[in-house]
């Protein structure tokens, strides 16, 4: 800013009635022409010196000086020291402009309106709402526009995820194999909600060969599961129980990296020997490691 000076300025309150010889409002000390004892200047952003001695010298009395800082500066980064600080307004808002973001991208507020509170994104000109991501009420709900990601999770809670084919993901305990081909693959996907997977699974005309106790599947996403609850699913094996028009139960259960099915709750029952006929399908709730 440019210099100002301003002479015989008398002060008020604590010390009336002695005149200050100039009052300068000035960016730097330097640009002061010959000070004399008894100036004052206010230099931004907030600091009020006086003249005394042939030096400035900071703070000036207390009596009379401007509290520390005294004012917010749009220009400077201010700190608050004091709690709370209030917007008072029938309807407060608290705006941010993102400078760097595209045009008609920029604008942020925070503002509470009808007993709610609002997270709002407008246009620049603050003329039309473009959403409202977040909502909040009194009663403590939270109304999400949109998605709700989740510890660290690039698919939003409770969305399917497919599992493509891998052979990879199919084997069998008890010393035999179970194949499953990429024509056998009906359909395996999987969703997350916290520490909870659903999984629905079908895969049809797979083979059986050697001695088989529990057909294995790797759990989808890297994920594992301590979660050994029976669960029912179905299956057209020959010696499955509970046969019904050629289709009986099996059971699924976690086991570590791996779900496995299971013909009986000990899986000592052998699933029977079958090439290119047996399929397995149904879901099933996990809760993960």
């Amino acid at each position: 800013m440019t210099m100002t000076q301003y002479n015989i300025v008398y002060r008020s309150g604590a010390g009336a009635g002695a005149p200050v010889p100039s009052y300068y409002m000035c960016d730097n000390l330097s640009e002061i022409p010959s000070p004399v004892d008894g100036d004052q200047a206010f230099v931004r952003p907030y600091y009020l010196y006086r003249r005394a001695n042939g030096a400035w010298i900071l703070p000036v009395d207390t009596s009379y000086n401007l509290p520390s800082p005294p004012l917010i500066l749009s220009n400077q980064s201010n700190t608050f020291t004091v709690s709370p600080q209030i917007v008072s307004a029938g309807t407060p808002v608290f705006q941010l402009y993102e400078t760097g973001a595209p045009a008609n991208a920029r604008v942020w507020r925070i503002l509470a309106s009808g007993q709610l509170l609002y997270i709002q994104c407008t246009d620049d000109a603050v003329t039309t709402s473009q959403s409202v991501p977040l909502l909040l009420n009194r009663s403590g709900d939270a109304l999400i526009a949109r998605d709700i990601y989740e510890k660290g999770r690039g698919t939003p809670v409770g969305h399917w995820i497919n599992v493509p084919y891998s052979a990879g993901l199919f084997s069998a305990a008890g010393g035999g194999t179970w194949t499953v081909e990429a024509g056998d693959y009906i359909y395996f996907s999987y969703s997350v909600v916290g520490k909870t997977m659903l999984v629905k699974f079908a895969v049809g005309a797979t083979t059986i060969a050697g001695t088989v106790t529990a057909l294995l599947v790797t759990m989808p996403g890297g994920y594992s599961t301590t979660d050994s609850t029976p669960q029912p699913m179905y299956t057209n094996a020959g010696n499955s129980p509970g046969i019904i028009a050629g289709w009986g139960n099996c059971i699924a259960e976690g086991n570590g990296s791996t779900f496995r099915i299971i013909l009986d709750m000990n899986a000592s029952v052998a699933w029977p020997v079958q090439t290119n006929t047996l399929y397995v399908f149904g879901g099933c709730t996990l809760q993960l490691a």
